[in-house]
C-alpha cells in the first residue's frame, strides 16, 4: 500500500492503528474507532494528537458505564468486561463510571478464541451477570462463539456494535459504524492538519436488543 504512495490511510480500531502506525511516521493517518488513543499513548492528547495520527474517537464514558446495560437487566449489579489481551487501553475510567451507578466490574483478558470458556467460566464462577464485551477483531470475527458461550452459561453479553446482538447477544449500546466513517471522510488531504481539533466522539449511538434471547 504505501508503495503506491497514498496521500492518506484511514484505518479500523487500535489493531489496525498500531499496524499503521509501525509502517509509517509520515504519511496521515485517520483511525475510525479507537477508544482512547491517549491512554493507549499513540497521541498527546485529542486536542493536539501531535505525529501523524488523527481520527474519530468512541471514547464516550457512558458506553463503557454498563447504564445501558442496566436498564436492559433490572437488578443487575456484577459484570465480567471480555478485553482482548492485545490491547493496550485503560481500565481507570471504566472502572470510575462503573461505580457511580453501582456496578462492579471483573476484567477479564483473552489473547485468543481457546481462552473464550474459560472466561465465561470464570465469569459465572464469580456470579457475574452478564459480560460485557468490548470489541475488536478477535471478538467480531468470533462472534457466533462469543454468544454461544454466553447462552451455554447463561450470562447476558453485551457488546457496543449491533453486529454482534445479529450474532446472539442480548444487547448492544455504541456508536453507528456508518456515521463513524462519515466522520472519518472529513480528512481530506487538502485539508489534513495534525495539529488542528481533528478526533471528537461520533455523536449518534443506536441501542440494538435481541428479540429472540432471554437469559
Amino acid at each position: 500500500m504505501l508503495a503506491q504512495k497514498v496521500a492518506i490511510l484511514v484505518v479500523p480500531g487500535p489493531h489496525a492503528t498500531f499496524a499503521a502506525l509501525g509502517v509509517t511516521k509520515s504519511i496521515p493517518i485517520v483511525t475510525v474507532g479507537f477508544t482512547d488513543p491517549v491512554a493507549a499513548g499513540v497521541v498527546v492528547s485529542l486536542a493536539r494528537p501531535g505525529g501523524n495520527l488523527t481520527g474519530v474517537t468512541v471514547a464516550d464514558p457512558q458506553l463503557w458505564t454498563g447504564k445501558r446495560l442496566t436498564e436492559a437487566i433490572p437488578g443487575l449489579q456484577r459484570v465480567a468486561v471480555l478485553w482482548d489481551a492485545s490491547v493496550k487501553e485503560s481500565t481507570q475510567q471504566m472502572d470510575a463510571e462503573a461505580g457511580k451507578i453501582g456496578l462492579r466490574l471483573h476484567h477479564l483478558a483473552i489473547r485468543s478464541t481457546a481462552e473464550l470458556e474459560d472466561a465465561f467460566k470464570t465469569a459465572r464462577s464469580g456470579h457475574a451477570d452478564a459480560v460485557m464485551v468490548l470489541q475488536t477483531p478477535l471478538f467480531t470475527l468470533n462472534a457466533p462463539l462469543v454468544a454461544e458461550q454466553g447462552m451455554k452459561y447463561r450470562l447476558a453479553v453485551m457488546s457496543l456494535f449491533s453486529r454482534m446482538v445479529e450474532d446472539g447477544a442480548l444487547v448492544s449500546y455504541g456508536p453507528n459504524v456508518t456515521q463513524l466513517f462519515r466522520h472519518a471522510a472529513i480528512f481530506k488531504p487538502a485539508r489534513f492538519c495534525i495539529e488542528d481539533l481533528l478526533s471528537k466522539s461520533a455523536a449518534i449511538h443506536q441501542h440494538v436488543f435481541s428479540r429472540s434471547i432471554a437469559i
